[in-house]
């Protein structure tokens, strides 16, 4: 009974708060799945469904840039994401503190079809240990990414409150910090409402979009990053990239590129090791060449790059590679970049820089 009071407490605290600030969304939502067992060594540490709850606050775009008219007026906000993994004893539960977006795609008067996506931290409350748990091979370390992407169908009740539901995907993992890392991969669905704390309807910017002269760039960065031993041990190896790219993009929202990529990374040095060759420095470098597709946000831009390598001296049996970037342009010419390298779906190691475009 207490936490019903304490339910109603907040939603009139809420109201009363968005009579006079800025109109916000609260979200409740409740997912359930399984994990994949995308490893064969995992099967035999799931052993239940996930149930999961989430709780996001947004706030609703109106259109006061002119990437927020171009994706339907998105809400951007932040969450908290509670999960039991299905394996008290080895997996423990998930806690997550996350940033989203959610943007429709189309509507049908009262009816949307949404995309969510959402990217932060999560705490794992069991990881690999010697002793302790040595048979979670999914997560080495506590602290991992939360990536999450949804697909939902809303229904407008009122002007203040939508139903919807829709599949989902999770994915956990340390970016191959510490290793073991084969990361956790959650499917489910999804059921949830929103409530719109605002004293009247929020008026939305409609401006003319005009016409999308197409561009060119060139684009020059560097990164840095650490990488795990494997097999499992303490060890972080040190890792470099530099980027070279050109690029087109063709309207507000969407982009491609092509361009190569040097990479260099300590952790190679244990395959002339483990065949007992020598080496030096510059046979640990590794050549590759990417194709890009990116969507833009405004000053973000999210691209999706497999690529294929032309050239390296140690023989790992992974010819092509995908990777992930997060880039944000804070000036003129230059950005910061975020990035996940993998190996078909599975993440190598994370790395950040700069990059100069023009």
């Amino acid at each position: 009974m207490k936490h019903f009071f304490f339910i109603i407490f907040l939603f009139i605290s809420l109201s009363a708060y968005s009579q006079n600030e800025r109109p916000f969304i609260v979200i409740p939502k409740f997912h359930y799945g399984y994990i994949l067992p995308h490893h064969e060594s995992m099967e035999y540490i799931i052993k239940d469904r996930i149930p999961a709850v989430d709780i996001m606050i947004g706030l609703p775009l109106l259109g006061r840039q002119k990437w927020q008219q171009l994706y339907n007026y998105p809400t951007i906000g932040g969450g908290f994401y509670h999960a039991k993994l299905g394996n008290p004893e080895v997996l423990g539960t998930a806690n997550s503190l996350y940033i989203f977006m959610t943007s429709p795609y189309f509507k049908i008067k009262k009816n949307s079809f949404d995309y969510n996506v959402s990217l932060g931290l999560s705490y794992l409350s069991k990881s690999f240990d010697y002793k302790d748990n040595l048979y979670n091979f999914a997560i080495g370390t506590p602290l991992n990414i939360h990536v999450n992407f949804n697909f939902e169908h809303k229904y407008q009740i009122t002007d203040k409150i939508t139903l919807f539901s829709g599949v989902g995907f999770t994915h956990y993992s340390n970016g191959a910090y510490k290793m073991p890392n084969y990361g956790l991969n959650v499917i489910s669905t999804t059921v949830g409402a929103s409530y719109l704390f605002a004293k009247n309807k929020p008026e939305r910017i409609k401006s003319e979009i005009p016409n999308f002269i197409k561009k060119y760039e060139f684009q020059i960065s560097s990164a840095v990053g650490l990488n795990g031993g494997y097999p499992i041990s303490a060890d972080l190896y040190f890792l470099s990239e530099l980027s070279v790219s050109f690029g087109r993009q063709y309207s507000h929202k969407r982009g491609w590129a092509f361009g190569a990529e040097l990479f260099y990374n300590d952790k190679k040095a244990n395959y002339f090791i483990a065949d007992e060759i020598d080496y030096t420095k510059k046979d640990l470098l590794h050549l590759g060449v990417f194709v890009s597709y990116d969507i833009i946000l405004g000053k973000i831009t999210f691209s999706i790059q497999p690529g294929v390598y032309l050239f390296k001296k140690f023989e790992d049996g992974k010819p092509i590679y995908e990777k992930i970037s997060l880039k944000y342009k804070f000036s003129k010419h230059f950005f910061c970049n975020l990035s996940i390298i993998a190996y078909y779906a599975n993440a190598q190691y994370a790395n950040t820089g700069f990059g100069f475009y023009f």
